[in-house]
């Protein structure tokens, strides 16, 4: 399994645009072949820092995601909607 945990910030003013980005692909790669977990975070402290927990077969899956047409679509506004790159964390259980 591979686990990922991918974080967001909003620029100021696109707070609940990048919401509803981030939720419009909830569906679509819930059904993806591969994807165990799908789960949009919002953050209590720091609105507009959203967090995407992911859980993923492999990798093959994971990089098959990037290429749906609705991440494509939603990774094209990120410029609009993002303060800074996403830091996307791929991460693995130790024990």
């Amino acid at each position: 399994m591979l686990h990922v945990i991918a974080e967001f910030t909003a620029r100021p003013g696109q707070e609940e645009a990048l919401r509803q980005a981030l939720e419009e692909v909830l569906a679509p790669t819930r059904a993806e072949d591969g994807c165990h977990e799908y789960t949009l975070l919002g953050d209590a402290a720091r609105p507009g820092h959203l967090i995407l927990r992911e859980t993923w077969r492999d990798d093959a899956a994971l990089d098959a995601h990037f290429g749906q047409p609705h991440m494509k679509r939603l990774i094209a506004r990120f410029d609009a909607l993002l303060a800074a790159p996403p830091a996307i964390h791929r991460l693995r259980e130790l024990g």
